[in-house]
């Protein structure tokens, strides 16, 4: 997959402030799915971004995972990016940005996360934050992660959900879209497409919320879109392009101030 895109909710077209649980906070989860390959440890990806209560802190983070039980985290890296100037509340008109990229092989080398509000330029982003996997402590060795541990995805989802611990998150607010753009073809599927080898078909997501989506356009494409709701009750993050698989997000500690 090549330099995938994802420009995550909320966009320009919202017409409600989003606000977030102070309980539990919200995550934005890129979890992408990679195939079985001799020696690769690498089976599932997450890029988040995280909404801490009560702080409103939003964090950049990237998490990789080597099997489904916690202490299978190879990765766990985040960077603060700012403060919501009203804690609790994303306005409308923002826009959250995660770039994922690749190496002339198609393996994720890191990505950037880019934050853009709902009244400077769009091509000025108020926060935006490199992150690179090469170098990151792996686990369980404890030496730094090289060319030679990365790998490619092949299938990718998107949820909208508490900020980690297995929680559920009631959010109030806006409607808003996600769009996926890749400069190959995406299709959505409705069941995860070999060879995937993270737990296949037997867990999801374990955080939840209640945002709903809407149904994905079946129509192959280099970018699709699909709009999501906040349901008045407790719902679930709706996956998107396959189903996800259950994961409990960590999310990191907040900083000690002195």
């Amino acid at each position: 997959m090549e330099d995938l895109s994802l420009a995550s909710p909320p966009l320009s077209t919202l017409t409600k402030d989003l606000t977030i649980d102070f309980g539990s906070g919200m995550g934005f989860q890129l979890n992408c799915y990679s195939a079985l390959e001799p020696h690769k440890t690498d089976l599932w990806q997450q890029f988040v971004f995280q909404f801490l209560p009560p702080t409103g802190e939003v964090w950049a983070t990237i998490k990789n995972w080597s099997g489904a039980a916690l202490n299978d985290e190879v990765i766990a890296v985040s960077e603060f990016l700012f403060p919501l100037s009203n804690v609790g509340v994303v306005p409308a008109g923002y826009v959250f940005e995660i770039q994922v990229n690749n190496n002339t092989e198609n393996n994720i080398t890191g990505a950037t996360f880019s934050v853009y509000n709902n009244k400077n330029n769009r091509n000025i982003p108020i926060a935006s934050q490199p992150i690179l996997i090469v170098g990151q402590t792996w686990q369980p060795s404890g030496f730094p992660a090289t060319v030679a541990d990365l790998v490619p995805i092949i299938a990718m989802t998107f949820n909208i959900v508490s900020g980690g611990d297995g929680a559920t998150a009631v959010l109030t607010g806006a409607s808003g879209s996600v769009t996926f753009s890749a400069s190959n073809t995406l299709t959505a599927i409705n069941s995860e497409p070999p060879p995937l080898t993270f737990m296949e078909g037997e867990q999801e997501t374990a955080e939840n919320s209640n945002v709903i989506f809407a149904q994905l356009p079946q129509t192959a494409n280099t970018s699709i879109t699909q709009i999501f709701d906040i349901h008045p009750g407790t719902g679930f993050g709706v996956d998107a392009i396959v189903p996800t698989h259950r994961r409990k997000f960590r999310p990191f500690p907040r900083p000690r101030t002195q």
